[in-house]
Protein backbone atom coordinates (compact mmCIF):
# COMPACT_ATOMS: atom_id res chain seq x y z
CA UNK A 1 0.00 0.00 0.00
CA UNK A 2 1.49 3.47 -1.34
CA UNK A 3 0.99 6.25 1.24
CA UNK A 4 1.13 9.61 -0.57
CA UNK A 5 1.93 12.86 1.26
CA UNK A 6 -1.03 14.23 0.50
CA UNK A 7 -2.88 10.93 2.87
CA UNK A 8 -0.17 11.40 5.80
CA UNK A 9 -1.24 15.47 5.82
CA UNK A 10 -5.19 13.88 5.89
CA UNK A 11 -4.32 11.70 8.56
CA UNK A 12 -2.19 14.23 10.47
CA UNK A 13 -5.27 17.54 10.22
CA UNK A 14 -7.85 15.03 11.68
CA UNK A 15 -5.36 13.50 14.32
CA UNK A 16 -5.07 16.83 15.21
CA UNK A 17 -8.66 18.34 15.09
CA UNK A 18 -9.61 14.71 16.96
CA UNK A 19 -6.99 16.17 19.83
CA UNK A 20 -8.28 19.36 20.05
CA UNK A 21 -11.76 18.02 20.51
CA UNK A 22 -10.55 15.76 23.46
CA UNK A 23 -8.91 18.24 25.12
CA UNK A 24 -11.72 20.99 24.69
CA UNK A 25 -14.10 18.21 26.01
CA UNK A 26 -12.00 17.55 29.04
CA UNK A 27 -11.63 21.54 30.09
CA UNK A 28 -15.66 21.58 29.72
CA UNK A 29 -16.13 18.49 32.15
CA UNK A 30 -13.40 19.78 34.47
CA UNK A 31 -15.20 23.35 34.49
CA UNK A 32 -18.61 21.82 35.20
CA UNK A 33 -17.35 19.62 38.19
CA UNK A 34 -15.71 22.29 39.57
CA UNK A 35 -18.79 24.57 39.20
CA UNK A 36 -21.12 22.19 40.77
CA UNK A 37 -18.54 21.27 43.93
CA UNK A 38 -18.87 25.09 44.96
CA UNK A 39 -22.20 25.90 44.01
CA UNK A 40 -23.42 24.22 47.07
CA UNK A 41 -26.20 25.90 47.45
CA UNK A 42 -27.39 26.86 51.44
CA UNK A 43 -31.31 27.64 50.76
CA UNK A 44 -33.40 25.34 49.61
CA UNK A 45 -36.84 26.02 47.96
CA UNK A 46 -39.97 23.89 48.63
CA UNK A 47 -43.58 24.61 47.75
CA UNK A 48 -42.50 28.50 48.11
CA UNK A 49 -41.40 28.48 51.32
CA UNK A 50 -37.85 29.13 51.85
CA UNK A 51 -35.58 26.92 54.00
CA UNK A 52 -32.08 27.88 55.15
CA UNK A 53 -30.46 24.29 54.56
CA UNK A 54 -26.79 25.41 55.84
CA UNK A 55 -26.34 27.24 59.50
CA UNK A 56 -22.30 28.26 58.18
CA UNK A 57 -21.82 31.91 58.86
CA UNK A 58 -18.50 31.36 60.57
CA UNK A 59 -15.53 31.10 59.09
CA UNK A 60 -12.20 30.52 61.39
CA UNK A 61 -14.18 31.47 64.51
CA UNK A 62 -14.84 35.07 62.97
CA UNK A 63 -18.22 36.46 61.87
CA UNK A 64 -18.56 36.26 58.12
CA UNK A 65 -21.24 38.98 57.21
CA UNK A 66 -20.22 39.12 53.23
CA UNK A 67 -23.34 39.57 50.81
CA UNK A 68 -23.73 36.30 48.84
CA UNK A 69 -26.44 35.65 46.31
CA UNK A 70 -29.55 34.74 47.69
CA UNK A 71 -29.31 37.25 51.18
CA UNK A 72 -31.52 40.02 51.80
CA UNK A 73 -30.28 43.13 53.26
CA UNK A 74 -33.02 45.18 55.58
CA UNK A 75 -32.28 48.65 55.50
CA UNK A 76 -32.63 50.49 59.01
CA UNK A 77 -35.99 52.06 59.88
CA UNK A 78 -37.81 50.35 56.24
CA UNK A 79 -40.64 48.53 55.81
CA UNK A 80 -40.46 45.09 55.06
CA UNK A 81 -43.22 42.70 54.64
CA UNK A 82 -42.77 38.86 54.16
CA UNK A 83 -44.22 37.42 51.19
CA UNK A 84 -44.48 40.78 49.42
CA UNK A 85 -40.61 42.00 49.84
CA UNK A 86 -39.12 38.44 50.54
CA UNK A 87 -40.14 35.12 50.79
CA UNK A 88 -41.57 33.83 54.03
CA UNK A 89 -39.76 31.21 55.43
CA UNK A 90 -36.54 30.33 57.58
CA UNK A 91 -33.51 32.85 57.91
CA UNK A 92 -30.19 33.71 59.20
CA UNK A 93 -29.75 36.65 61.05
CA UNK A 94 -26.85 38.19 60.66
CA UNK A 95 -25.22 41.44 61.71
CA UNK A 96 -23.57 44.35 58.89
CA UNK A 97 -21.60 45.95 61.64
CA UNK A 98 -18.43 43.75 61.98
CA UNK A 99 -17.98 44.04 65.92
CA UNK A 100 -21.90 43.75 66.58
CA UNK A 101 -23.11 40.58 68.20
CA UNK A 102 -26.74 41.60 68.98
CA UNK A 103 -29.27 43.29 66.21
CA UNK A 104 -32.42 44.84 66.66
CA UNK A 105 -35.35 43.85 64.45
CA UNK A 106 -39.40 44.82 64.89
CA UNK A 107 -41.54 41.83 64.01
CA UNK A 108 -45.23 43.27 63.49
CA UNK A 109 -44.25 45.74 66.25
CA UNK A 110 -42.49 44.12 68.59
CA UNK A 111 -38.95 44.79 69.18
CA UNK A 112 -36.24 41.96 69.42
CA UNK A 113 -32.60 41.17 69.70
CA UNK A 114 -31.07 38.90 67.90
CA UNK A 115 -28.01 36.75 68.13
CA UNK A 116 -25.68 37.04 65.14
CA UNK A 117 -26.08 33.33 63.64
CA UNK A 118 -29.80 33.12 64.85
CA UNK A 119 -32.63 31.51 63.08
CA UNK A 120 -35.79 33.29 63.03
CA UNK A 121 -39.05 32.43 60.84
CA UNK A 122 -41.35 34.75 59.37
CA UNK A 123 -44.83 33.85 58.17
CA UNK A 124 -46.60 35.34 54.92
CA UNK A 125 -47.52 39.04 55.92
CA UNK A 126 -44.99 39.68 58.63
CA UNK A 127 -43.34 42.87 59.17
CA UNK A 128 -40.02 43.69 59.99
CA UNK A 129 -38.46 46.96 60.11
CA UNK A 130 -34.22 46.40 61.04
CA UNK A 131 -33.92 49.28 64.00
CA UNK A 132 -30.15 51.31 64.31
CA UNK A 133 -28.49 49.14 61.45
CA UNK A 134 -28.79 47.20 58.34
CA UNK A 135 -29.12 43.46 58.83
CA UNK A 136 -28.68 40.16 56.64
CA UNK A 137 -30.77 37.80 56.07
CA UNK A 138 -29.30 34.34 54.87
Amino acid sequence: MDWSIETWRTLAITSSIISIISFAILIIICIYYLVKKHSKRIIKEKDGIRYTVSDKTQNEGGQVATYIKGDIILKPDMVYVAGKDFKPGRYNVLSSMENLNKVTLKVNGVSRSQEHNTGIIFMEGDIIIAEKYAIILR
